[in-house]
């Protein structure tokens, strides 16, 4: 997944690998680099939800001052 970060440095684009999985209910989405899981009913709920949920982690790394080292920058 290609993700647009917006922060102080301005705009960067980052490719964010993650696994999806067929579940019993659905499917589960797994960005092991981030250390995010994340489910959903159908594929397309599931993308829109670990897309969501990559955003989420990134801004909180920023907004405490540790995105490079999360990004291993």
């Amino acid at each position: 997944m290609r993700k647009l970060l917006n922060s102080e440095y301005g705009k960067t684009m980052l490719d964010v690998p993650f696994i999806m999985k067929k579940s019993k209910d659905g499917f589960v989405a797994e960005c092991v680099d981030l250390n995010i899981v994340t489910q959903g009913s159908t594929l397309k709920e599931t993308r829109k939800n670990v897309s969501e949920a990559i955003k989420l982690h990134l801004k909180s790394a920023n907004d405490l001052g540790i995105l490079e080292d999360t990004l291993k920058i």
